[in-house]
C-alpha cells in the first residue's frame, strides 16, 4: 500500500524559497531551460534574482527563502498544525496497475512503460542487484531535478572533502549533515552547499563518483540540480563499493544516516523491501508544471537480494501521484530481479 503524506509530515520539508516543497528552490520565474532527455522534453525554470537565499534564519518548515551558508546551526521545529494544510497532495487519480508480481526481468522496461502509459509526468528508473550484477531500467537517461535527493549528493562531497584533508568530520559537520538526511532540512543543506564549495565541490566530487548525467544547481539552487535515475544509481554504488573514493568510514556513517530518516519520508524506492525498511533519501517539489518527486536508496528484497534503486520523475500531477508511481515500479523492480 503507498505511503500517504500527512499536512503536518509535509510541512516539515517546506522550506525552498517561498514555495511549499523540499528542495531549495523557487517556482516563480520568468526564464526557462529546456533540457532534453530520450523521448522527451522537460522544461526546468531557472531561478530569478528574487529566489536567492536571504541572510535571516528561517526553520526548516516555514514556506520561506532558504538561509544563506552563514546559518551557524540549523532548526527542525515543526510549525504548528495545519499551517500548511492547503499545501498537501491531493491523492492521485484511481488506476489499475499491473500486479508487481507477475513482473520478469526481461519484461520489465515493457510493464513499467504499460503502467506508466496514461500517467501524467516524466519518469525514470533504474536498480542493480548487488548479489549478481543484474539490471532492470525504464527511461533510466529521463532528467529531472533532484529536489531534496541531491542532499546525499552533498554529504558523500563532505566526506570526501574530508577525508582528502585527512580530516575527521566537526561537530558541526555531523549536526547539519544528520538534519539534513534524517529531516530533510533545507536550511542545513544550504549551510553545507556552501561549506562543500557549491556546484563547483559537488561537480567534482561527482567526477570521481563516476557520474556523467548530473549538473548541479548552479549558486544555491541545489534543489535545482538535474540527474537520471541511473546517474543516481551509480551515486549509490559508491556506498557498497571496497576500491570507491569513499572509505568504509564514511560509507557507514552516510548509510547509518540514510537508515534513520523520519517517519512520514521514508517513502518511496523502499517499497521495494516488503516491510519498507531501507536506506533511503528521497526529494520533493512543486513546480509551474507540476511536482517533482524522487527517491534513491538500497533496499533487500523479498528473496533476500540486496538492491539499489532510484528513480526520477518530474511533471506529476501531485507528491502523492508521484509516491505512488515510484513504490509501484520499485515493487515491481524487486519482484522481477527476485525471479
Amino acid at each position: 500500500m503507498p505511503h500517504r503524506i500527512s499536512p503536518l509530515v509535509l510541512a516539515l520539508g517546506l522550506a525552498a524559497s517561498g514555495l511549499s516543497g523540499c528542495g531549495g528552490s523557487g517556482a516563480a520565474a520568468s526564464a526557462t531551460t529546456t533540457v532534453t532527455a530520450p523521448a522527451v522534453t522537460h522544461t526546468v525554470i531557472a531561478p530569478t534574482d528574487d529566489e536567492r537565499p536571504a541572510s535571516a534564519s528561517t526553520t526548516a518548515g516555514s514556506p520561506t527563502t532558504a538561509v544563506s551558508p552563514s546559518t551557524s546551526a540549523p532548526s527542525t521545529t515543526p510549525p504548528a498544525a495545519g499551517t500548511t494544510s492547503s499545501a498537501a497532495p491531493t491523492s492521485a487519480p484511481a488506476s489499475a496497475p499491473a500486479p508487481a508480481a507477475g513482473v520478469t526481468e526481461a519484461g520489465f522496461d515493457a510493464a513499467a512503460g504499460a503502467y506508466l502509459k496514461g500517467r501524467k509526468g516524466h519518469v525514470g528508473v533504474f536498480a542493480v542487484d548487488l548479489t549478481d550484477g543484474r539490471q532492470v531500467q525504464h527511461n533510466a537517461g529521463q532528467r529531472c531535478e533532484t529536489a531534496s535527493m541531491v542532499k546525499l549528493d552533498v554529504l558523500l562531497t563532505l566526506l570526501l572533502q574530508r577525508q582528502d584533508a585527512g580530516k575527521p568530520l566537526s561537530s558541526s559537520d555531523r549536526a547539519l549533515t544528520s538534519s539534513m538526511i534524517i529531516n530533510s532540512d533545507n536550511n542545513a543543506t544550504t549551510t553545507l552547499w556552501g561549506r562543500i564549495g557549491q556546484h563547483e565541490g559537488v561537480r567534482a566530487a561527482n567526477r570521481r563518483f563516476g557520474m556523467t548525467e548530473t549538473e548541479p544547481g548552479t549558486s544555491y539552487r541545489w534543489g535545482l540540480t538535474t540527474t537520471t535515475a541511473a546517474d543516481q544509481v551509480r551515486l549509490l554504488r559508491n556506498l557498497v563499493r571496497d576500491d570507491g573514493p569513499l572509505d568504509q568510514a564514511s560509507r557507514d556513517y552516510a548509510l547509518g544516516l540514510m537508515g534513520r530518516v523520519a517517519d512520514g519520508q521514508d517513502w518511496g524506492v523502499s517499497a521495494a523491501n516488503p516491510q519498507h525498511e531501507a536506506q533511503v533519501k528521497n526529494g520533493w517539489l512543486p513546480r509551474s508544471d507540476g511536482w517533482v518527486v524522487t527517491s534513491a536508496g538500497r533496499a533487500q528484497t523479498a528473496a533476500g537480494h540486496e538492491v539499489l534503486l532510484a528513480a526520477v520523475s518530474c511533471e506529476v500531477s501531485s507528491q502523492q501521484h508521484g509516491i505512488e508511481t515510484i513504490e509501484h515500479l520499485a515493487e515491481m523492480a524487486a519482484s522481477a530481479l527476485d525471479r
